[in-house]
């Protein structure tokens, strides 16, 4: 049997407009053998997968290193992603998503990067892709696994897969526990990979070109449904941090995230829900506030002011729900 080096896991779901660019950055990469694509067709309802496959037809020397996997009902982006792992047969598995793009060597750096090193992650830098410009993101990588903790939690090491390549037998040791969620599924998954890896390896290059015009994509959302993912993630990812040996400043750093993504529902009509915001995390201190504004609408909620923290909110707040 042929030894795959690289599997390449692609969802796919209502990306019609995009599936052909990705496909074809994937198809022509200058790594020309021992690579698998994995593409899975979460049950979506447009033309996406007859799009690939039309476009796979002028790629003749790609055929045996396609598979296209589907699903009998829609399970969301995280589940997607691990259906394409448990197919995998890749020494190395890397996400891509399927609105975005990829350089063509984008796969041969990182894999050899990943053999020299002997790394158990490779990560690479991206470019933020606008609709009438573009923009590199070049991470300030620092090679000490708890300031990359610190980081990640800080958002200045990101968090997407798809900037990862990850050794496959590593990442199946807790990649496939991660909570099935749509939104907010990156961060547990990056976080506990540098938490228990041996060796993590950085490429300065950005080799990822991530679409930020499509405005169906999950990231350009505020739903009350993501939302709700997103805070699975974050009881995730919680949760784990709290099982490990105490670390005072990742807590602390833990807790200033947690703090924004909660008063996050104080900022957005969508989600909008003082009622909950009292519930979620109440162990959360004013110290954790990240800037001045934040306290302010922290004090508000807490001294019950409702009608004053209407007037500090960017939106205008239609209160559906009881206060």
């Amino acid at each position: 049997m042929e030894e795959i080096k690289v599997s390449v896991i692609v969802p796919i779901y209502e990306v019609e407009r995009y599936i052909e660019r990705c496909a074809r950055s994937l198809f022509e990469q200058t790594m020309l053998s021992d690579i698998e694509f994995i593409f899975v067709d979460d049950c979506t309802p447009d033309r996406s997968v007859e799009i690939l496959r039309e476009t796979l037809k002028e790629y003749p020397q790609r055929y045996s290193q396609v598979t296209i996997l589907g699903h009998s009902a829609n399970k969301g982006l995280g589940a997607t992603r691990k259906t394409g792992v448990r197919a995998a047969r890749g020494e190395f598995i890397i996400h891509c998503d399927s609105d975005d793009w990829v350089e063509p060597d984008m796969y041969r750096l990182m894999y050899d990067e990943a053999k020299r090193t002997d790394s158990d992650i490779v990560v690479c830098n991206y470019i933020n892709e606008y609709q009438d410009n573009s923009e590199t993101v070049i991470q300030d990588f620092n090679p000490v696994k708890r300031n990359q903790l610190i980081d990640l939690l800080e958002w200045r090491l990101h968090c997407m897969v798809w900037m990862r390549m990850f050794r496959r037998s590593f990442y199946v040791k807790f990649g496939l526990d991660t909570p099935n969620v749509n939104h907010g599924e990156d961060y547990p998954v990056s976080f506990l990979a540098h938490a228990l890896s041996s060796t993590v390896s950085y490429l300065h290059v950005p080799l990822y070109h991530y679409n930020r015009t499509n405005q169906g994509a999950i990231t350009a959302r505020t739903s009350e449904r993501d939302y709700d993912d997103a805070i699975e993630s974050w009881n995730y990812l919680r949760t784990f941090i709290y099982s490990q040996p105490v670390d005072k400043e990742i807590r602390t750093v833990l807790n200033r995230r947690l703090s924004v993504v909660r008063n996050k529902m104080l900022r957005h009509k969508e989600i909008y829900d003082i009622k909950r915001w009292r519930n979620l995390w109440p162990d959360l201190k004013l110290k954790d506030c990240i800037n001045f504004r934040s306290k302010i609408l922290e004090i508000l909620v807490r001294l019950r002011l409702h009608f004053i923290l209407r007037i500090f909110l960017k939106d205008d707040i239609s209160y559906r729900k009881s206060l």
